[in-house]
């Protein structure tokens, strides 16, 4: 076994510790519970702002690590029992979700800050918007103008919802499209993991959790370089779309930054991207599978 395999699954373990620990600590539930339910991944039941949640353990102790994070960064949580809804406030914003599990989103773009990039005054494309919390997040670090797009309907609805909460329509552009290599309409694939959408079927890592095919209209991202010219970032979490659709684009040199999720490895994203003069880090989170890629402009 390889060194870096060894420090890969202490990593893990790590995590495990920390997260079986918080389980317990702020959910209350017990030890023997977490070690009894863990082989096989078991449901338990979690008390959370007084409701009775049932879940998969390992479902649970990521979730309780993702609530601990956004609290005690100041965010509260509550339910909307009349609406059916989650709301997430921290005194400056506040986010309409359909499910207690979209604390993992806050956590990663609010308080890890997974997208940071330098937006002030600039456009970004904001491709897979979900429930608006990253167009949100980039209107905020001051970004002259953000277009959004959310091919889902349903996660397009509390988009729009959560953008209007926060008074920011006059700074986010919010299509209920997908993009694509070309324009038309395409199928996408709805999951049953807090709304996942992907018009890449054969990139997705959830295909067992597909509960409906789908379509929608789609646009290329060449035709919103067209209208808009230089791009200051072109943000991507779109569960599989980005392979095609980068490897279609035609105007880098029009786009300062890019920061994305990729969803089933790295594929040739690096190589493509630093044929076009762009430096490129990335930040594997879960082996080789999934990550965060960044491409910044190479200053001469």
């Amino acid at each position: 076994m390889l060194l870096h395999d060894i420090l890969f699954m202490l990593g893990k373990i790590k995590k495990g510790i920390k997260r079986a620990y918080t389980l317990h600590k702020v959910f209350g539930v017990s030890y023997i519970t977490i070690l009894m339910s863990l082989p096989n991944n078991h449901n338990i039941t979690v008390p959370i702002n007084g409701i009775q949640n049932k879940m998969r353990v390992r479902t649970a102790m990521y979730l309780s690590e993702d609530l601990y994070e956004i609290e005690r960064a100041g965010w509260k949580i509550k339910n909307d029992t009349g609406n059916n809804s989650v709301i997430f406030e921290n005194g400056k914003i506040r986010l309409y979700a359909d499910s207690i599990f979209y604390a993992d989103t806050i956590n990663e773009i609010f308080i890890k800050e997974i997208y940071k990039a330098n937006v002030k005054d600039k456009v970004v494309i904001d491709v897979g918007a979900y429930f608006g919390e990253s167009s949100i997040y980039f209107a905020l670090q001051g970004a002259k103008k953000v277009i959004a797009l959310e091919p889902d309907e349903e996660s397009y609805k509390i988009a729009l919802r959560n953008i209007k909460e926060n008074g920011l329509e006059n700074k986010i552009t919010l299509l209920n499209k997908a993009i694509s290599p070309t324009r038309g309409i395409v199928n996408y694939y709805r999951t049953n993991s807090a709304g996942t959408s992907s018009t890449a079927y054969d990139q997705m890592i959830r295909k067992d959790e597909v509960i409906v095919k789908k379509q929608v209209e789609a646009i290329t991202l060449d035709e919103i370089i067209a209208n808009e010219g230089e791009i200051g970032l072109l943000k991507m979490d779109c569960e599989g779309c980005e392979y095609s659709v980068l490897n279609s684009f035609s105007h880098f040199d029009k786009t300062d930054e890019i920061v994305l999720e990729y969803h089933k490895g790295l594929q040739n994203l690096p190589s493509l991207l630093k044929s076009y003069g762009f430096v490129v880090t990335v930040k594997k989170e879960r082996g080789n599978r999934l990550g965060i890629l960044k491409a910044k402009k190479r200053v001469n």
